[in-house]
């Protein structure tokens, strides 16, 4: 008995402010009553130091802080809760020491589980709501900053326009200062000017829309021949190539003609000399002399006739032989080679008579 009595004793000390303080939050069954208590801790948990803050300072004209301070809130109510749980711990176990023991039925399990669901319904509800208070206050805090910058930036360009406005009235007042009133142009001669210039204005624009108008087909026009071009492009390609094989051809026949001629002009000076002669010369048009040194020295003089180019007459100059039988047996059968060999066998059978 005396040692409970000690005991009885020493846990019935008297409680600190706190736990009072605890014990009479206990009994707040309202959400309202248990959130004003919260502010209310809070704003007694505000130091003079915290006053010097101006986030803490401004946070009822500042909606941006308000973020800042709903954690703080957080904060102070996590530790409330903590506390609050120690304290209930604490009396529950002080009851069960100090006092009988209370039997707890099933329906007063029951009726605290409800009671239980209800509180975290009601508490879920005020966390859902307090979410949708801080979005609509981070929106409307953008929205005040844009409306705020945009109220800035009219200030700033109507201070600059009035600037503007206060130049332009320096400028005229001293524009009529330098320019007194008889050097000024009357308001009807300014009127006609400005017609005038309007006028050359219109004239300017219509000469504009005629250079883009032409600009435009000459575009359509370089884009057809653009056209064009492409399209000749593998022609000509072709006609290149076709160009370039020809004169290789050509090159080559002429090569070959060349050749040919060089040989024949080889066989025919051969031939020449064989036969001595020197030279052929061109007389006139339509006769031909043929100078011989070998075996005697003598021209043959042959006539053709310019229409038909046949034979018509021969005749020797340097030598006194009678070719006349010759040369009609030649002329009619239009026999000129014929007519040289018989010439050349003649001077030759003459040659050797005179030996």
């Amino acid at each position: 008995m005396h040692s409970g009595g000690l005991a009885r004793n020493r846990l019935s000390t008297t409680p600190s402010e706190a736990e009072l303080s605890l014990e009479r939050l206990v009994k707040l069954h309202h959400q309202d009553e248990f959130l004003s208590e919260i502010s209310r801790g809070f704003a007694d948990r505000v130091t003079s130091a915290d006053l010097q803050d101006p986030e803490i300072r401004d946070s009822r004209t500042n909606p941006r802080v308000l973020e800042h301070r709903i954690k703080k809130q957080k904060g102070y109510a996590k530790w409330y809760k903590l506390k609050y749980k120690q304290v209930v711990a604490k009396k529950e176990f002080l009851h069960l020491v100090l006092s009988d023991p209370e039997r707890i039925t099933h329906g007063d399990n029951e009726d605290f589980r409800k009671l239980n669901l209800q509180h975290r319904a009601q508490l879920e509800s005020l966390k859902q709501t307090v979410e949708d208070v801080c979005l609509q206050l981070d929106r409307t805090s953008h929205a005040i900053k844009d409306r705020e910058d945009a109220v800035k930036s009219g200030l700033e360009l109507g201070r600059a326009i009035s600037q503007r406005i206060k130049d332009a009235k320096l400028e005229l007042a001293r524009m009529r200062a330098l320019n007194p009133n008889h050097k000024r142009l009357p308001i009807s001669k300014v009127n006609e000017m400005l017609e005038a210039q309007d006028e050359r204005l219109v004239l300017l624009h219509d000469e504009d829309s005629n250079v883009k108008a032409q600009v435009t087909n000459t575009k359509g026009s370089i884009a057809l021949a653009m056209k064009e071009l492409e399209r000749l492009r593998p022609e000509r390609a072709r006609l290149e190539g076709s160009l370039a094989q020809h004169l290789r051809e050509k090159a080559h026949q002429q090569s070959a003609v060349t050749n040919l001629c060089v040989w024949r002009r080889a066989l025919i000076e051969l031939y020449s000399k064989s036969i001595g002669l020197d030279e052929v010369t061109v007389a006139s048009e339509n006769e031909l002399h043929l100078v011989y040194s070998s075996p005697l020295s003598y021209t043959l003089s042959i006539i053709f006739n310019p229409a038909s180019q046949r034979l018509v007459s021969a005749r020797i100059l340097g030598l006194d032989i009678d070719i006349s039988e010759m040369v009609e047996v030649a002329v009619d059968a239009n026999d000129v080679v014929g007519l040289i060999n018989n010439v050349r066998s003649q001077v030759a059978g003459t040659q050797s008579w005179d030996t």
